[in-house]
C-alpha cells in the first residue's frame, strides 16, 4: 500500500467520534463496533448485479447486515455518488464498511482506494468518489490499494463483486 495521506480540510468538517469514546453499554463497558456493510452503486435494480454483490457478502460474512444506501445513482455519475456518500456516512456506526461502486473507468487500469475515518472503512474505485467524505473528516486516512495484494477478479468488469466484496 502507498503511504497514507490526509485530505485537505473542509470549511465545515463533521465531528468524528474516536473508537475509544464509543458509547457505553448498559454495563458501562464501551460497545464493540457495530459491523455492517453499506452499499452505494449505480447498478440499478433491473438486473442481477446487486443480488450477486449481496450474495458474495452473505457467503463470506453471513451474520453481517447489509444496508443499501442507493443503487439508483445515475450511471457513471461519480459526483452524485460522492454526494450520497458524504450525506449518508455520518448516520452509520463505527464499524460500518462501505462498498461504493460507481465506476466510469471499469475495466481500465484505474486503481482502488480505501478510506478509514471514525472507525468506518470505505472502499471505492480511485476516481474521486471518496473525495467529499474525506474532506469532511479531519481524521480521514486514504490509501491506494496494492493490486498485488487484492483478491484476483473473476472478470475485468465487476470489481465490486469480485474484489471489493471479498476485501470488505
Amino acid at each position: 500500500m502507498d503511504t497514507p495521506h490526509r485530505p485537505s480540510a473542509s470549511a465545515c468538517p463533521a465531528a468524528a467520534m474516536p473508537a475509544s469514546s464509543a458509547p457505553a453499554s448498559a454495563s458501562g463497558k464501551p460497545r464493540a463496533h457495530a459491523r455492517c456493510f453499506a452499499l452505494l452503486t449505480d447498478f440499478g435494480l433491473d438486473d442481477p448485479y446487486v443480488g450477486q454483490l449481496k450474495g458474495v457478502l452473505h457467503r463470506l460474512a453471513p451474520s453481517v447486515p447489509v444496508i443499501d444506501i442507493s443503487h439508483g445513482v445515475p450511471p457513471h455519475r461519480v459526483e452524485t455518488a460522492a454526494f450520497f456518500l458524504a450525506a449518508s456516512h455520518p448516520h452509520f456506526p463505527a464499524g460500518a464498511i462501505f462498498i461504493c461502486v460507481v465506476d466510469p473507468g471499469v475495466g481500465s487500469p484505474r486503481g482502488l482506494v480505501s478510506m478509514e475515518s471514525g472507525g468506518q472503512v470505505m472502499l471505492a474505485p480511485d476516481n474521486g468518489l471518496l473525495h467529499l467524505a474525506a474532506e469532511a473528516r479531519p481524521d480521514a486516512v486514504l490509501r491506494r490499494l496494492d493490486p498485488t495484494r487484492l483478491p484476483d477478479p473473476q472478470g475485468a468488469t465487476f470489481h465490486g463483486r469480485d474484489v471489493l466484496a471479498p476485501l470488505a
